[in-house]
């Protein structure tokens, strides 16, 4: 068994001692195809560990920098302070700062986020759900990155940063089968007569606003935005205020490239609606 305290980030190691007998991992095995959920580990933790060091150490690396807004594709700057966000288990660290965003900020953004989920919304299903089921593969590729921010940004252990990553691309994929499952939730009905047709359609209420939870703060606004994209409405995000270096938008939308998914506007946007452009809200209780 691999003994954590070598490693000084990771402040859970009941997960590790949980999971490591089980894991049938060998040194210098590869890690391809193998997995750490919240209740399994079919990992070599030697490596796993070695490749988290690394993603750390380029987290770290990057972290300190100022970010804009993202709106509609843009970098938007703002007077006023920036939001300092520092690590919880290193507060010497400084993740980011972040502009923060006015009530006009955010009406752009929702106005933003009507105009994409106009064109979002017509896409045949099957296309929503192939572009859906490629940003659950680059989360998986990108899933150390990922977790290694999460374990400086809210304490988690390595193990439990992971899970919540690799739950994140789980939850993509579960909704798309839903969407697969249900023929795109295209029904025929009963009819009365020969000659009438009736048929139910699930279509797209528009906008949705997403609220990330400080607990699980990818698996969760991930699993509740890809609901929404998946069935053709658009996302406006908002993170948790423990959350300002914003995982899942920066990866969405801070490196300007929408995933690489292969969609042509950005159907996820920072910041929440008010007044008469309020979006539903999606959150957990």
């Amino acid at each position: 068994m691999t003994d954590d305290r070598r490693y000084p980030d990771t402040m859970d190691t009941s997960l590790a001692t949980a999971t490591a007998a089980g894991s049938g991992g060998t040194p210098g095995a590869s890690t391809t195809g193998s997995k750490i959920t919240y209740t399994s580990a079919n990992v070599d933790l030697e490596e796993f560990h070695r490749l988290f060091d690394e993603a750390l150490a380029g987290a770290r690396a990057a972290s300190g920098a100022a970010h804009p807004l993202f709106i509609d594709g843009t970098p938007i700057s703002a007077p006023g302070p920036a939001l300092v966000d520092r690590s919880p288990i290193d507060t010497r660290l400084v993740l980011g700062e972040f502009t923060a965003a006015t009530p006009a900020h955010v009406d752009r953004a929702v106005t933003a986020a009507r105009h994409a989920q106009r064109d979002w919304g017509r896409h045949p299903w099957a296309v929503r759900v192939e572009t859906m089921r490629r940003a659950a593969s680059l989360i998986r590729e990108r899933k150390y990155d990922l977790a290694a921010r999460m374990s400086l940004e809210v304490g988690k252990s390595r193990l439990e940063s992971m899970g919540d990553a690799e739950e994140a691309a789980d939850l993509i994929d579960y909704y798309c089968q839903q969407v697969v499952d249900a023929d795109g939730y295209v029904r025929p009905m009963a009819r009365l007569t020969p000659t009438e047709r009736n048929t139910d359609v699930l279509r797209p209420y528009g906008v949705f606003a997403c609220i990330a939870p400080f607990n699980f703060p990818l698996a969760l606004s991930t699993g509740m935005s890809a609901a929404a994209l998946v069935a053709g409405n658009a996302v406006v995000f908002l993170e948790n205020k423990q959350l300002e270096m914003r995982q899942a938008v920066s990866d969405f939308e801070g490196d300007g490239e929408s995933y690489h998914t292969g969609a042509d506007d950005d159907y996820v946007v920072p910041g929440i609606g008010h007044g008469q452009s309020r979006p539903r809200i999606l959150a957990t209780g």
